[in-house]
């Protein structure tokens, strides 16, 4: 017997049944609908890898096959993946949630991650929340001598160009930089990319700083998992990051490099 969800009054967007041969059409089909409920791109890649290491999962560890539910509700997005029953039942670990596993990537991928098992077998579900995409917006002051960047949307490999044209003149007028993320809803690659590049342009400059300031939880962990925090002057507000002392942070928070 599957597992079983906890009712939702919402109505399933998309409910499957699926085996091995079935996971390329899996991602497709989560893919699409996820689109079309509103989950930004960045964040439906993000959720069709989880979906596929979930899925892959319950066809390796819970008898073969399994069954994937979709559903949006209270502003977000919810995915949900059981197995057959026919593996392991009662043994979570079977899945694998230990560090560098697949599940312990998919909890650091996605807002929210319940694992439950038992006599039915393993269930996962995961929750992402839906945010309003749009192109990246930036706004420029001064503050204390620095320069700020105020981003506002997604920093993807469309909008990198907006933020590097922005830096270039920033660097033309301080050498001290602060980028605002408290806005940012999404990075990616390309984006990531662009902020070691920002990093390293400011580094390069007499006398030159940048610090991060105010990104999310989500960022955050984006930040940790992928093994950049630490390579990054981050403060929780832009407040903090313009108290930054040239060399080394202020004795009443951050940490040094």
């Amino acid at each position: 017997m599957s597992a079983e969800r906890p009712a939702s009054k919402a109505a399933p967007l998309l409910d499957l049944e699926f085996d091995g041969g079935g996971l390329y059409a899996l991602r497709s089909t989560v893919a699409a609908h996820a689109l079309e409920a509103g989950l930004g791109d960045g964040w439906v890649n993000d959720l069709v890898g989880a979906a596929h290491e979930l899925a892959a999962n319950a066809v390796v560890h819970g008898g073969g096959r399994g069954r994937l539910r979709l559903w949006k509700e209270h502003e977000a997005l919810h995915l949900q993946v059981s197995d057959s029953g026919e593996g392991n039942p009662g043994e979570p670990a079977r899945w694998g949630d230990s560090e560098g596993s697949g599940l312990w990537m998919v909890r650091r991928m996605v807002d929210q991650m319940d694992l439950r098992t038992g006599p039915y077998g393993t269930i996962v579900t995961i929750s992402l929340a839906i945010t309003d995409a749009s192109r990246l917006r930036i706004t420029i002051s001064e503050v204390q001598g620095w320069r700020v960047l105020a981003l506002s949307g997604d920093l993807d490999l469309r909008t990198v160009p907006d933020l590097t044209a922005a830096v270039s003149e920033a660097a033309g007028a301080s050498s001290r930089l602060v980028l605002d993320l408290a806005e940012v809803a999404f990075i990616d690659s390309s984006g990531f990319a662009a902020l070691i590049g920002v990093r390293q342009t400011f580094e390069a400059l007499p006398s030159g700083a940048l610090v991060l300031a105010a990104p999310s939880e989500r960022l955050t962990r984006r930040l940790r998992t992928l093994g950049l925090y630490d390579r990054f002057r981050i403060h929780l507000t832009v407040a903090e990051a313009v108290s930054v002392r040239l060399g080394g942070y202020p004795d009443t928070g951050g940490s040094s490099w």
